[in-house]
């Protein structure tokens, strides 16, 4: 029974990681490229910094429009819809996309209590779980060297007592 259920929770991690693969795929070429360096991540440290820079390429690629041709007539900023998903923010105040390059920043991240963007959820799961791999494949090896060179112990001097 054990066995069954490991092997699918590892036929569910399977499929989960063919699916985020799939998602990245659809993505357009030169956005794809800035995505996949996700794979070099090794640390949960650099995975975020890969967040961060890969957020912060998207918002240079993007090509924002004049609020009032988005539907905006309030005179706001600049809005874009998202290049990843094809988004826009949700306000009924607002117009299609979203604020450039803020609320689009907000949705990329999916901070500020905003709905992040299923293409970048994808792809920030698929890093978080090759840096998992990672650390297992680390802590295995480490435990291999342990197993593999046990400690020889050596006798310890004794200190002298000053009287």
């Amino acid at each position: 029974m054990h066995s069954d259920l490991e092997s699918e929770v590892r036929r569910l991690e399977s499929d989960l990681y063919m699916a985020r693969r799939t998602i990245l795929e659809m993505t357009p070429e030169p956005l794809r490229k800035e995505l996949e360096n996700y794979i070099g991540c090794k640390t949960f440290d650099e995975a975020y910094r890969w967040r961060v820079a890969a957020v912060e390429r998207i918002l240079e690629l993007v090509q924002p429009q004049p609020a009032r041709e988005m539907g905006d007539h309030s005179g706001g900023a600049d809005r874009a819809l998202c290049p990843l998903c094809g988004g826009g923010s949700q306000s009924p105040y607002g117009g299609r996309g979203f604020a450039y390059p803020e609320g689009l920043k907000r949705h990329l991240e999916g901070s500020y209590n905003s709905h992040q963007c299923a293409v970048m959820e994808a792809v920030s799961g698929l890093c978080r779980s090759g840096v998992r791999m990672e650390l297992e494949r680390q802590e295995r090896a480490q435990a291999a060297v342990r197993v593999a060179s046990p400690r020889v112990r050596t006798p310890r001097s004794k200190k002298k007592r000053s009287a």
